[in-house]
């Protein structure tokens, strides 16, 4: 849980929040993944509302922009590059929260074994 203090180590809430994405455990980003978090995270804020078209626009212009290769796929690399050039993002990276049991077995699952 530590790396999700305000005071923790950069790389670590980078690591923890790309393993959150990468819904598959591949490695990797893709456009659906992208998507579902994106659907999720709208879900629980009523106060913005998006159309599916809206949605699949966002995800295709953080595609162009993040996947320098080209591959369809945003690697942990290009995940690192887009965040560490957006340093606000951290901020989203930080929780206030004390975890119940059920959220430290979550912790303990994405923040082991890196892409």
């Amino acid at each position: 849980m530590a790396f999700l203090a305000p005071g923790a180590n950069i790389d670590d809430k980078l690591y923890f929040s790309f393993r959150m994405f990468d819904l598959d455990n591949d490695g990797t980003i893709d456009k659906d993944e992208l998507y579902q978090m994106l659907q999720a995270s709208l879900f629980d804020n009523p106060q913005i509302h998006l159309s599916e078209e809206d949605m699949r626009a966002v995800v295709d212009s953080t595609f162009n922009e993040v996947d320098a290769n080209g591959d369809g796929r945003i690697s942990y690399d290009e995940y690192c590059g887009m965040v560490k050039e957006r340093p606000s993002f951290v901020d989203y990276l930080t929780v206030h929260i004390i975890p119940d049991a059920e959220e430290n077995d979550l912790i303990q699952i994405l923040s082991t074994s890196p892409p």
